[in-house]
């Protein structure tokens, strides 16, 4: 079974990957930031919601925050990202 910091940082590594691809992007880690606000003491669902600061021809910065069902505020993220590729079929702006 994983523990809960398996859980934050396979939570952390889809949103990044997926807030990518969604402006066509295919994205590597370059750097990454988690402030532990509160921790989770009892079974919920994590949510997290992110948003793109910055969209570059070879970076990007995503900034994230993940809350409980509770809208508890658990953690904030902060990732910049290298483009390494883009998906041809996927629009960079809708």
């Amino acid at each position: 079974m994983a523990s809960l910091t398996e859980n934050y940082f396979t939570l952390r590594n889809i949103f990044h990957h997926v807030t990518g691809a969604s402006v066509g992007a295919v994205v590597a880690t370059l750097n990454f930031s988690m402030n532990f606000i509160k921790g989770v003491h009892e079974p919920t669902t994590l949510t997290v919601r992110s948003h793109i600061k910055h969209s570059g021809h070879s970076t990007m910065v995503i900034e994230a925050e993940m809350t409980d069902s509770k809208k508890n505020l658990i953690g904030t993220i902060l990732t910049t990202m290298f483009v390494v590729d883009r998906f041809k079929e996927i629009p960079a702006k809708w």
